[in-house]
């Protein structure tokens, strides 16, 4: 399928709300920002990704695009992008060391390559990650996308730092589980996401210092739930 039009027309037609969710995510590209498809579970963030890379490649795009989950969920991203989009290469980088090496000699060439048609979208694991980042970051990635991007909630995490290590123009989360507990595991994520905008979590949780809310008197309980619903309105304005 060469945009995401056609999964309209697919076999197996996705619900209307998929769209939406492609719109948004090419809307975030056009406007040069990183994003964060949260979902529950089960909810399609797989196809609108799908979708949205089908789309980048109709539009000349062809990446590279490198997709990181945890190693469970590396068949199923292979085979749905076999599934919707079956005209796009797609190949699984996992294996031994040397069967990785023969993957990168055979189907991605070296990192100074131009992706073309024929460059495959790359599905790997977060170990995978961890043991190639300094062959990985040759490559001049498009988008890198991190299947359940919870995973990067801390910001002192392994991962998190080799793929900052990492060139890529683009990043997408996709998360099943709801924004985190804190506001600094918030951070973690937003500033993976938008160093330049959320570089220091210090300056973040400033930003969310309602102490002075009803300074004295009142009952605590009140006066608790009043700084809860600044903090939300606040979180509803920056993520918007």
């Amino acid at each position: 399928m060469k945009n995401s039009k056609n999964l309209k027309n697919s076999p197996f037609p996705p619900p209307p709300h998929l769209f939406s969710g492609v719109k948004w995510l090419i809307s975030l590209y056009q406007n040069g920002l990183n994003g964060i498809l949260a979902d529950q579970m089960g909810l399609g963030k797989t196809v609108q990704t799908i979708g949205f890379l089908s789309h980048l490649r109709s539009k000349g795009v062809h990446g590279p695009f490198m997709i990181v989950g945890p190693l469970s969920t590396l068949p199923n991203w292979v085979a749905e992008v076999e599934r919707w989009a079956p005209s796009i290469p797609v190949v699984l980088y996992h294996g031994s060391k040397d069967e990785r090496s023969a993957l990168r000699s055979s189907r991605l060439g070296s990192g100074a390559v131009k992706a073309g048609p024929t460059f495959p979208i790359v599905v790997t694991s977060y170990e995978i990650v961890l043991a190639d980042a300094k062959f990985l970051a040759s490559y001049k990635w498009k988008y890198i996308v991190v299947d359940e991007g919870h995973r990067l909630k801390n910001a002192n995490c392994r991962l998190l730092r080799e793929l900052r290590t990492i060139p890529t123009a683009n990043k997408l989360l996709l998360t099943g589980t709801p924004l985190q507990n804190n506001l600094s595991e918030l951070w973690s994520l937003l500033n993976f996401l938008l160093p330049d905008i959320f570089g220091s979590l210090a300056d973040f949780e400033s930003w969310f210092d309602f102490s002075a809310v009803g300074q004295e008197g009142g009952d605590k309980e009140i006066l608790a739930q009043e700084q809860r619903s600044k903090v939300v309105s606040k979180l509803h304005s920056i993520l918007k």
